[in-house]
């Protein structure tokens, strides 16, 4: 099973703890996932603007699997992605305050502006969410989606 216990930063060899706000031993059946900045979902090269629980999942499991294949070395994923997003499929999502903002960046390399809008706003979740506290509180670290890198896909995981 994943779990993320610590991010360490190798240069300096600091540490950042995990949130630890959910109690990973407790069933949970709602919860609320805020995106804070705009979190931008391709979903077969279109941008999903009414993301499933499983494509969240599926997103939330890229953005770990492609931390850990680039920055820590001989990593090892022990968990059952397709069982996990077997499961994901029973989560129901509703949409509270979702919406999409308009945001733009420049690209230096193409010389040009690029469309860098996503989701913010608030969807619950509703569900057997247990066995996905430690992907939802790794996404609240790593981030999720496209452009995470320039601070895009920043969500909030809330017990309801």
């Amino acid at each position: 099973p994943f779990a993320l216990d610590a991010l360490r930063y190798a240069e300096h060899g600091g540490a950042w703890s995990a949130p630890t706000h959910l109690a990973q031993n407790t069933p949970l059946r709602r919860l609320r996932l805020r995106f804070l900045t705009p979190t931008r979902l391709l979903v077969h090269k279109e941008l999903d603007q009414a993301p499933s629980f499983r494509t969240l999942a599926l997103k939330a499991a890229r953005r770990v699997l492609e931390v850990a294949h680039f920055h820590v070395p001989g990593a090892r994923v022990d968990w059952d992605l397709e069982a996990l997003l077997g499961r994901a499929e029973a989560i129901t999502t509703h949409a509270d305050d979702l919406r999409w903002i308009h945001l733009e960046r420049y690209s230096n390399r193409q010389r040009r502006k690029l469309d860098a809008g996503g989701l913010v706003g608030t969807v619950a979740l509703d569900g057997d969410l247990t066995p996905f506290l430690p992907l939802l509180t790794a996404a609240e670290t790593l981030h999720i989606g496209k452009g995470t890198t320039y601070g895009l896909g920043r969500v909030a995981v809330e017990a309801v």
